[in-house]
């Protein structure tokens, strides 16, 4: 599925991000190709397809599925409203 470039342009990169409720730290790693290198809090790493619809970003992967709304996005920072419960995670780098 194509991926609007206006918006993966902002998002290609390292991200540290911070989940506000657990406390939990994750890098995000978006990939020019539409896949995303992701370590958790665990030091696990995933990899995931990522797409982006407005303001929309859907991540899939084996047994996965999930989107998050991207409430604001520049160059330093990127906030993910998870839908769940208000929940936010917040990137910055």
């Amino acid at each position: 599925q194509p991926q609007d470039d206006s918006l993966a342009s902002p998002i290609l990169g390292q991200w540290p991000c911070h989940d506000s409720i657990s406390g939990r730290t994750s890098q995000y790693n978006f990939q020019p190709d539409g896949m995303l290198n992701m370590t958790d809090p665990g030091g696990q790493e995933l990899t995931l397809n990522y797409g982006l619809a407005g303001n929309v970003l859907k991540l899939t992967g084996p047994n996965q599925a999930s989107a998050f709304t991207i409430e604001e996005l520049t160059a330093r920072k990127m906030i993910l409203n998870t839908g769940v419960e208000g929940r936010r995670v917040v990137c910055e780098r």
